[in-house]
């Protein structure tokens, strides 16, 4: 998996993200051979922007999930994907986290997003705990915006840990549209 998104991450992944992954593998908490360990990559994602990752066993519901990120938590999952199929995993694994969403976190504007996100979520009816998942949805996990001159750059983690969504969201066929939170 490593190996297949380094080449592409420079070309599309936005700035913020490409500083923080390279602090990243200087840093050793990324690479080849080895699998992240959540102690360290913990240790540094908390001295960049507070948040902690929190290993759990299964996901909770979406209140739970917004409401540990209220508190700068951000729950992960603790399995890695499958060898048959490393390039996407439906589930949050531990190659997700490690490669799509801690590099983002680790910038204190974006960390401080998503910490609003959950804040939004306290005390909340369904209905805003629906409208709050989807705007986390279409933003951390896919979000993808343009630079000034018009060029996708990618900053959502599902896509930046997937080289399949990463090409499916750069096909010529992909049709666009603005986001809309209802």
């Amino acid at each position: 998996l490593y190996r297949a998104l380094t080449p592409l991450l420079p070309r599309v992944a936005c700035s913020e993200f490409q500083i923080n992954f390279k602090e990243m593998e200087d840093a050793k908490l990324v690479s080849e051979y080895e699998v992240p360990q959540v102690k360290d990559v913990n240790k540094w994602l908390y001295n960049k922007s507070g948040f902690q990752l929190k290993p759990i066993a299964a996901m909770g519901s979406d209140r739970e999930f917004l409401n540990c990120l209220a508190f700068r938590v951000f729950p992960l999952s603790w399995h890695v994907r499958h060898p048959n199929k490393p390039y996407f995993s439906m589930d949050s694994d531990l190659a997700h986290f490690a490669i799509g969403h801690a590099p983002l976190l680790a910038n204190p504007e974006f960390a401080d997003f998503v910490q609003e996100l959950g804040l939004a979520s306290l005390g909340a009816i369904q209905d805003d705990i629906d409208r709050l998942m989807r705007l986390y949805v279409y933003s951390v996990e896919l979000g993808v915006t343009t630079d000034f001159s018009g060029a996708k750059e990618i900053y959502g983690a599902r896509i930046l840990s997937s080289p399949e969504e990463i090409q499916n969201c750069l096909s010529k066929a992909r049709k666009w549209k603005p986001f809309n939170p209802y």
